[in-house]
This record gives C-alpha cells, structure tokens and sequence, in this order.
C-alpha cells in the first residue's frame, strides 16, 4: 500500500471515535465534481427550468405562500330540487344515484366476466349475465348488510331459523350473490391507464394560507390555552363539531362488508355519503313529514334498500305484472295515474312485494292493478321505469 495513502487515512481519522474529515486542506482529497461542461448543460438547464416556472406562475404549488382573492358565495344555498315533499324518500336517493348508475354498473360486469373468460381461454359455466334490476337488487342487500351486521357473509343464507335472513333468500341465492361479487365492475378495464401514469386534475385554491386566528381551547385541569391557526383549519372546523360530521354519519350508516380492494372500498363510501346526502336533503326539505316519530337515517337506509330489491327474485321466474288485467303498458305515457278503479277494496301491489298487507281501492289506470294512493304508486312505477303523475 502507498504510504502517503497511509498517512492520509491517519490523518483523516480520528482513534477511538467517529470518521472525522479533515477538509481545511483540498491537497489529496477527492471531490465528486462535475466537470466544467457538465456545469455548463447544469446551469442551462435550470435557466430552462425558471423560465418554465415562471411561465406556470400562481398555478405551482410550492411552499411559497402569498394571499389568494377568495370570492365571497352569494348563490341560494339549502334544499335546492324540485320534488314534492310528499314523494318518497327513494326519489331524494335518485337524486344523489340516478337509475342510469346501476345499468352502467350491469354493463361493466358483464363486460369484465367476458374479459375474464377471454383472458383465461375459458369461460366461466356459472355465469349468467346480469341486468339493471338484479344490480340494483344485490346492492339492496348490500345496503341490508351493513344495517344487519353478521360476522360471515354466508349467514345471511343460513338455515338457522335464529341467523338466516328469509329476504335475502327469497332475493337470490347465495351462489349467484357470490357470482355477482366476483364479477362486480364500474369501469371498463380495457380503457384505464397505464399504472404509473395517473390523471389528475389539482384543486383550485379554496382559502386564503396567510393569516392565523386565535383559538381557544381547555386543558386537563381547566385550564385555557389561546392557540393560532390558519384560515383553511378554522373554515373546515366551523361545522366540525368535534369530530367530522361525515365521520359520524358514516358510523351509524354502514353500508356492505369491509373490502381488501380500494376501489371497492370507495364504491361503499359513494353509497353510504349518498345516502346520508339524501336523508338531510330530505329531512332539511319544507314540508316534509317523517312516517314515524322516530324515523332515523337506519330507517331511511332500510327504505331505500327495500326500494332497490322490490320484488325482484332470481330464484323463480317473475310473475306477470297484471294477473287482473293487461300486462304494464308503456304507451300512453301521459296517462298513468292514480284513479278509483272501483268500489271494491283489493290489496295493494306495491304492499305486497313488500310483504305488507294493506287494502285500497285506487290504482294505476294504465297498468290496472291497486296501489295504494301516493308513496305505494310512485314506488311501483319507479321500480318499473314507467312514467307517471
């Protein structure tokens, strides 16, 4: 070994403790420099790259805060729709959910259980494709098994007579339930991005960074303690209430089964905000009336659920919708509506899927069958895609 490289390494470290770098002579030292036309195309490129950024200007996001003109919100706010408060509840869920949602959910399924049998060079025997009404059934109970939580899926089938949930069997099977579950889609795979490559929009600035306002708060003990905090803290904290609202609404509104996969957990987030959504907007909507004394958002839940189902069954063949009279017709799209077809009282279509019981003698001219006047026509028609008064 060269013994002026000895002398260097003795002189450089320091016996008994940490490395110590002896920098105050450069003689012998090597630095890991660029060379001079290195420093050339370095010095060049972060010409390009200032000129680039001051083209972007305010639009950046950097840590460089500076004060930001907030328009003032001077549009209506509240309730804002034009339902009747007399509709029912399902109609303020459509408002948040259109129908139009679960036949695209219907079309994606189908189309990922094809891509799946595609890719594998076999398709599955078990599959039958599914339809809007199926879809909309399945997350009927799936909105169910967040209100009645069990600890496995298959128990809702159970033949427990103290587990087994006797709607969701009359819905469908266990089997075709699982079938759905494996196949379920929103979004057509063949069309996403390359992984890696996400498109993003940024948000626009919605407060002004600069500025702290004083606030207040208790210690343990008593004691009070002035604390500062920036304007987008204080705006998010005025209706916050200790703990975020969305939060505590989430917590009594569970929708579905934990899921392993984001997107999935995301599909349940969109239900539960949805329908929390539309239980204020309806509770908050003038004239409105709850059906019970102490209807609660678990009460609204389990209508909207029941909504969705109907009297959908993949067990059996549907029944024809009119025993008593011609099948529903979707002509005469002006003149469904809500009649006295007689004075003899019969049960009510719309109670029955329900499995209610309740007498009426109005109904629907068109389709010829008795529904009860209001929530029960409306209902049934909404279910069925007709038109109506």
């Amino acid at each position: 070994m060269d013994e002026s490289a000895d002398s260097d390494s003795d002189n450089s470290l320091s016996d008994g403790s940490d490395i110590n770098v002896n920098v105050s002579d450069n003689e012998g030292f090597s630095f890991d420099t660029d060379s001079e036309s290195d420093s050339h195309e370095t010095q060049s490129s972060l010409c390009t790259l200032d000129s680039q950024l001051s083209d972007i200007g305010d639009d950046l996001w950097s840590s460089d805060l500076h004060d930001v003109e907030i328009a003032e919100f001077g549009e209506d706010h509240g309730p804002c729709h034009t339902l009747d408060p007399k509709n029912h509840v399902y109609r303020y869920f459509q408002l948040m959910l259109p129908s139009a949602i679960f036949g695209k959910i219907a079309e994606e399924t189908n189309k990922y259980a094809a891509q799946t049998a595609e890719s594998t060079g076999q398709p599955d025997p078990d599959w039958v494709p599914t339809d809007e009404t199926e879809v909309r059934a399945y997350f009927g109970l799936w909105i169910l098994m967040g209100i009645n939580q069990l600890s496995d899926i298959h128990m809702y089938w159970s033949d427990n007579k103290y587990i087994g949930n006797q709607g969701f069997k009359d819905c469908m099977t266990r089997n075709r339930f699982t079938m759905l579950s494996r196949y379920l889609h929103v979004n057509d795979n063949s069309t996403q991005g390359a992984p890696g490559s996400p498109q993003v929009h940024v948000l626009s600035t919605a407060s002004n960074p600069l500025g702290d306002e004083p606030a207040i708060r208790h210690r343990r003990g008593g004691d009070l303690v002035v604390l500062q905090r920036p304007p987008p803290i204080q705006h998010y904290q005025q209706n916050y209430s200790g703990v975020d609202r969305s939060q505590q609404y989430r917590s009594k509104n569970l929708v579905g089964r934990p899921f392993k996969k984001f997107w999935k957990y995301f599909m349940n987030f969109i239900f539960e905000i949805s329908i929390i959504n539309s239980f204020l907007l309806w509770l908050n909507t003038p004239g409105t009336a709850k059906p019970t004394k102490h209807y609660s958002l678990n009460d609204f839940s389990l209508d909207i659920a029941q909504c969705l189902i109907g009297d959908f069954s993949s067990r059996k063949r549907l029944r024809k919708v009119q025993p008593h009279g011609p099948s529903v017709s979707r002509a005469g799209i002006s003149r469904h509506a809500n009649v006295k077809l007689g004075e003899k009282k019969r049960r009510c279509r719309w109670c029955s899927s329900q499995g209610e019981r309740h007498e009426t003698i109005f109904g629907c001219n068109m389709c010829n069958i008795y529904l009860c006047r209001g929530a029960c026509y409306q209902m049934y028609h909404i279910h069925n895609q007709l038109p109506h008064d």
